[in-house]
């Protein structure tokens, strides 16, 4: 990479698998700095006509710079997964998109249960995310356990999965050589929480 950080901070075309490789190879600190550096890669709904947008992040960069592009009514700064009280009240919103956000070093799957009670009955948990980490079983990363764990209640129903495509411009030119194989391996996972049970 390019530039005087090992997080790519100064590098004018951020790489995406120099992004993840940080992010992975990141701790504490490191973690939270490799995403800050992350921040003004990432686009907005906003453009889809979405308008009733709230915006969560544990990145001090990304709630600036999301506040920058002024299409969110209301960001609050929190981190999933770690018990802490949660921002919004439960049913609060009918879609959630949980972007990029479960990894190792990262977010713990199980923040998928604070997510559930966050999304009203009837509503959406989108969660875009590479297929190898969706398909890790890990001890302490396991995708796949919460998920099914979710379904095995009789509240979810999991929809069919689609292609997700990473890190691309809004013509869909990759935004840095080399970043094809890093769109090929995104999955988004649809699940609709039932009326009743």
């Amino acid at each position: 990479m390019s530039g005087s950080s090992h997080l790519g901070i100064d590098d004018p075309v951020c790489p995406a698998r120099g992004r993840i490789n940080d992010i992975i190879a990141s701790r504490g600190e490191d973690t939270e700095r490799a995403y800050d550096a992350w921040a003004q890669y990432f686009d907005e709904l906003r453009s889809l006509g979405y308008m009733n947008i709230f915006g969560v992040d544990a990145s001090d960069s990304f709630l600036e710079k999301s506040r920058e592009k002024g299409v969110y009514l209301e960001l609050e700064k929190h981190r999933f997964g770690n018990g802490l009280k949660l921002p919004y009240s439960d049913n609060s919103f009918d879609v959630i998109m949980a972007i990029s956000i479960l990894g190792p070093n990262t977010i713990s799957p199980t923040a998928l249960y604070e997510l559930d009670g966050l999304l009203s009955p009837g509503g959406y948990l989108m969660i875009f995310i590479r297929r190898s980490r969706l398909d890790m079983e890990r001890e302490n990363f396991n995708v796949k356990a919460v998920l099914d764990d979710l379904l095995s209640s009789g509240r979810w129903e999991r929809l069919p999965d689609s292609s997700g495509l990473y890190y691309t411009q809004p013509n869909g030119v990759p935004v840095a050589v080399g970043d094809e194989a890093v769109e090929s391996d995104g999955v988004v996972v649809t699940m609709k929480k039932l009326l009743k049970h």
